[in-house]
């Protein structure tokens, strides 16, 4: 557990205090998420007490929920959830959320081997399909950072101790 880094991401909603949405991006050693670490960062961020901490909860292959996260809610629950993918999304509101399911990238499945010939299981056709799907995400991430350095709206944030 210790060591061990894991991605949380803050989508900040406008509110009165920040007029700008904006995403912080950081890493985190597993050890130092708790809830009043993120409380701390939800402050840090100009949220108040009475601000809404939610989490996206992941609901099947393209579909997530936003659930509340508050002292009851245990985090290791939360955490438990997130295991295989190590990261945390985090959503900042002054507002309850009134749409709570969100659709969202799907999951990269692994392929299984289907035939002994063919070294991974696919035909040629496939592992066109397959690069031309890993060009087009490496593309859109390319993209999205580009955007987001242009507008001023994405932050990358230091939580690592």
């Amino acid at each position: 557990m210790i060591g061990e880094k894991w991605d949380v991401e803050f989508h900040c909603l406008r509110t009165a205090r920040q007029p700008e949405e904006k995403l912080v991006i950081g890493t985190m050693d597993r050890a130092d998420i708790s809830f009043a670490n993120l409380l701390t960062i939800k402050a840090g961020l100009c949220y108040g007490t009475r601000d809404y901490l939610y989490y996206k909860n992941r609901c099947g292959n393209d579909r997530a929920t936003y659930e509340e996260l508050d002292i009851l809610k245990n985090l290791d629950d939360v955490i438990g959830n997130m295991e295989h993918e190590k990261k945390i999304r985090i959503l900042l509101t002054s507002e309850e959320l009134q749409k709570r399911s969100v659709p969202i990238t799907p999951l990269k499945r692994s392929r299984v081997n289907e035939s002994d010939d063919d070294e991974d299981g696919m035909d040629e056709e496939e592992k066109e399909e397959e690069e031309g799907d890993d060009f087009e995400l490496d593309a859109y991430k390319d993209w999205l950072m580009a955007e987001s350095s242009e507008t001023g709206n994405t932050y990358i944030l230091s939580l690592v101790h």
